[in-house]
């Protein structure tokens, strides 16, 4: 955080002084609002906040809302975000301001809007509002993002749990059948099939267990519907529903986002079927020299996609703060070990009699590649067992075959040019 910021921050809360002490005498109204998707990735899951009304304060400061989302791309995203973001050590913090203003601004961003009166008795009211604006001094508002559990979402929750000491965790620890972080995460970035595509590569076991809806509650969307089911005891006597009152203030013109993913799995087979049968087909034509250029190129990029993903994914699975990236069976399927592969093809594909193939490259270019052939096969086979649940048969139904072609393509190869000295 920059200084300036810091003491604008600081300026805030002493304007606020007032107003906090005046609340403590007072019943502050205390609302959930709800912004639907918008159009950036970032923005399809969903925001939300909470709002904090008293008119005993003077405006503008009589309505506040408390933002949990706030972070900066920095003068460039590559070096100043994705960095710390990829490593789970970005910093996000906690803003306020007035809720007119923020209402605007998602308005004219065309985003669904909602609000959400928290039925909470005065202790609670004062207890939450307390908390947040504890929470948003300078030393405090500063967290780590944690996509899955650590959010904009779920700091809210966190916030009304507190007040209301943990009734809230306590009504909504029920599992939700067939729902799972990789059931979610595929149908909000079904838009986007590239990214569709890396996060089925990069996310490992853990985001496949099922479910409670208070784990759910990371989406803003799905914290404002299970709200709508839990009620709250003020006294031995008396249960009352959390929402008192709900309002849809702004219906965005755009789609919702999908109740549940696409079924994709018959695509990703497609698309290994038909890699394969074009590497089969190349294969079986390479005296051509179209057709063995086009061949040759293919191997490499598939090796260098390879050698990508499995870099990225080892890295995320070892070096990095993010648990849903760890126990990833997807690395059986594109291993770094493609990295060597990558290494040797220049010299192991050559054909023209000035440069002849290296008999020792396309050995062990052979010895890798059926490598990673049997590593794609074991990870299929592992699926017998119970410790290897992972959802990810989108992936090996794409990246075998294609392993087993290539496999089959270079231990056909001689060792060395049979061209030579014609």
């Amino acid at each position: 955080m920059t200084p300036i910021r810091n003491i604008l921050a600081a300026a805030w809360l002493l304007l606020l002084a007032p107003a906090t002490l005046c609340a403590q005498t007072t019943r502050p109204a205390i609302s959930l609002v709800t912004f639907g998707p918008g159009e950036e990735l970032y923005e399809r899951f969903a925001h939300n906040a909470l709002r904090i009304q008293d008119d005993a304060i003077r405006p503008p400061y009589n309505d506040i809302s408390f933002n949990y989302g706030v972070f900066a791309f920095g003068d460039n995203v590559l070096t100043d975000f994705l960095p710390g973001f990829i490593q789970g050590t970005q910093h996000y913090w906690l803003a306020f301001g007035p809720t007119p203003d923020m209402l605007d601004y998602y308005r004219t961003t065309n985003r669904t809007t909602t609000i959400q009166d928290l039925n909470l008795t005065r202790e609670q009211s004062i207890r939450l509002a307390a908390f947040l604006w504890d929470s948003a001094k300078p030393e405090n508002r500063e967290y780590i993002y944690a996509p899955y559990n650590d959010n904009c979402s779920t700091r809210v929750r966190d916030a009304i749990d507190r007040a209301l000491a943990h009734q809230l965790k306590a009504q909504t620890q029920d599992i939700v059948p067939h729902h799972t972080y990789r059931f979610h995460t595929r149908r909000i970035a079904a838009s986007n099939p590239v990214v569709f595509i890396c996060l089925e590569y990069i996310l490992g076991q853990d985001v496949d267990k099922p479910m409670t809806r208070w784990q759910e509650m990371y989406l803003p969307e799905l914290m404002q519907a299970h709200l709508r089911t839990v009620t709250i005891t003020q006294d031995a006597n008396t249960t009352i529903p959390l929402i008192r009152s709900e309002q849809v203030l702004y219906q965005a013109t755009r789609s919702n986002v999908p109740d549940a993913p696409p079924r994709v799995l018959p695509w990703f087979a497609a698309a290994g079927l038909l890699m394969t049968a074009t590497l089969l087909m190349l294969a079986q034509r390479q005296q051509h020299g179209l057709a063995r250029i086009a061949l040759n190129t293919f191997i490499l990029l598939w090796t260098l996609l390879a050698t990508f993903a499995g870099c990225i994914g080892s890295y995320l699975m070892f070096l990095t703060n993010h648990w849903a990236t760890y126990r990833n069976e997807n690395l059986l399927q594109m291993s770094p070990i493609a990295l060597i592969l990558l290494v040797l093809l220049p010299w192991a594909l050559r054909h023209r009699t000035s440069q002849p193939r290296h008999p020792l490259a396309s050995r062990i270019s052979q010895y890798i590649a059926m490598a990673m052939a049997a590593g794609s096969a074991l990870g299929l086979g592992l699926k017998l067992l119970p410790w290897f649940a992972q959802d990810n048969w989108n992936i090996i139904a794409w990246v075998l075959p294609v392993n087993i072609a290539v496999a089959i393509i270079l231990c056909r190869r001689p060792a060395t040019d049979m061209t030579k000295g014609k």
